[in-house]
């Protein structure tokens, strides 16, 4: 590993909506913050259908373009990003050190915006056979034609994959409740579509590889009754959780500390609860900059 830089203000990590965001807020404010980004600029909205609660974007857009739209929007603000993964993220008492996988980052405040990972599924344990056909989102899917897909799960997020899936491939959504919890108009849309089939009172009980490679999936009704549906793919959507795995065991234990004081920011979904979209992610992010360009400000005025 190369020798340790020093001397940034401001490093982000994580180039969805809030990063993307927080950083070009910065750059309005004469700021130059470095984002660290392990895959594209966009986050979660690679998986969106449409964006439609985004004020000012009308007609809605599938997530992908607005996602780009993102990138290019960083592009145009001279942002400086790292397409590489932050593998840890320290504090030392006085700095904060991101570290990748060729150098370690100092920095003197750090923005948190890594978002959410998909749940693990807690039962049935799947067979290492079955893993190149279950995913956790849409984008491994995306381009499949006349196959069939199963979604475990019956909140925004399997409808949303659901109505983005349906249009070239049959998709059947598996919900243990007896009611979808999804809004009620994706619920109305899914109905809508032929290709959608929603069935209540499902648990997976077990999963399978047949001899000619699809999934057989074993399903339990609320009465303990066993039916089986044959998949091409199973896509879980059981929920998500905040993706904070980068923060060292001393920063986890010292970040409402620093938190208050306004070095350590956590913006966007990873901390949003189940309030995660795009339009609140983003103020979020811009809250945060100004915040920090005040905190900043204020510190270059008392030291000259």
């Amino acid at each position: 590993m190369s020798p340790e830089s020093h001397g940034e203000d401001v490093v982000i990590v994580g180039a969805g909506p809030a990063g993307i965001a927080a950083a070009i807020q910065l750059r309005r404010h004469g700021l130059s913050p470095l984002v660290f980004e392990r895959r594209a600029p966009g986050g979660l909205l690679e998986e969106a259908h449409l964006i439609e609660n985004y004020p000012g974007l009308t007609p809605p857009v599938p997530g992908p373009e607005l996602a780009a739209r993102l990138g290019e929007h960083l592009r145009r603000a001279e942002v400086r990003v790292e397409y590489t993964a932050v593998t840890l993220l320290d504090w030392d008492g006085q700095d904060f050190q991101a570290q990748t996988a060729s150098r370690v980052v100092r920095a003197r405040i750090a923005v948190v915006a890594t978002g959410t990972r998909a749940r693990d599924l807690p039962e049935p344990p799947l067979p290492a056979a079955a893993a190149p056909r279950i995913h956790t989102g849409v984008t491994a899917l995306r381009g499949r034609m006349g196959e069939r897909i199963a979604i475990l799960g019956a909140g925004d997020a399997a409808f949303d994959y659901a109505l983005n899936l349906s249009r070239s491939n049959a998709v059947t959504i598996l919900g243990r409740g007896p009611q979808p919890r999804c809004l009620p108009l994706l619920r109305a849309r899914a109905r809508a579509q032929r290709a959608i089939t929603y069935r209540a009172g499902c648990r997976l009980a077990r999963v399978a590889v047949a001899r000619e490679g699809h999934l057989l999936l074993d399903l339990r009704g609320p009465d303990g009754s066993s039916t089986a549906l044959a998949a091409d793919h199973l896509l879980l959507a059981i929920g998500r959780e905040p993706e904070l795995g980068l923060l060292s065991p001393g920063l986890r234990d010292a970040a409402a500390a620093l938190g208050a004081r306004g070095v350590l920011q956590l913006i966007g979904d990873v901390g949003n609860g189940d309030c995660r979209q795009a339009a609140v992610a983003a103020g979020q992010g811009i809250a945060a900059a100004m915040r920090i360009a005040a905190r900043l400000a204020t510190r270059t005025s008392c030291a000259s």
